[in-house]
């Protein structure tokens, strides 16, 4: 029997992600703050989904903290979520985050599926009917 390491299980999750919201990837500043503390860091997106995020930040997390986040779609929009760090990956100098968002109100995720609508209108409503699968 093979045993499967933590890169094989990130590249086969990549091939295999069925998510429910799917994400799309975009490069936005994210202002968040720790639970524990009230210091203000900043960090951006790599992917973005109305259920969660990839952020990239030199700024260190733990897994399972709880964050607040202000997303910003553009320099006008931006929402405020709550979230929990769910994996982390990378170097010191820069982590990949992955926070998955809590008690997000019905208005965010609308504005995150038009913000989503907005970037690629035909490529939107295929994978929102069809699935997600030509990523």
């Amino acid at each position: 029997m093979q045993m499967m390491t933590s890169a094989d299980a990130v590249q086969e999750t990549s091939f295999t992600d069925k998510r429910y919201f799917p994400r799309w990837e975009v490069k936005n500043r994210v202002l968040f703050q720790k639970d524990s503390d009230c210091e203000v860091h900043e960090g951006t997106t790599k992917d973005l989904s109305c259920a969660g995020t990839c952020l990239f930040t030199e700024q260190p997390l733990i897994l399972h903290e709880k964050i607040k986040l202000v997303v910003y779609l553009s320099e006008e929009v931006s929402l405020s979520l709550q979230g929990i760090v769910v994996w982390i990956k990378g170097s010191e100098s820069l982590r990949e985050i992955g926070v998955i968002f809590y008690n997000t109100p019905s208005e965010a995720q609308d504005l995150m599926l038009q913000f989503a609508f907005s970037l690629n209108k035909e490529r939107f409503l295929t994978n929102i009917f069809k699935g997600w699968n030509d990523q």
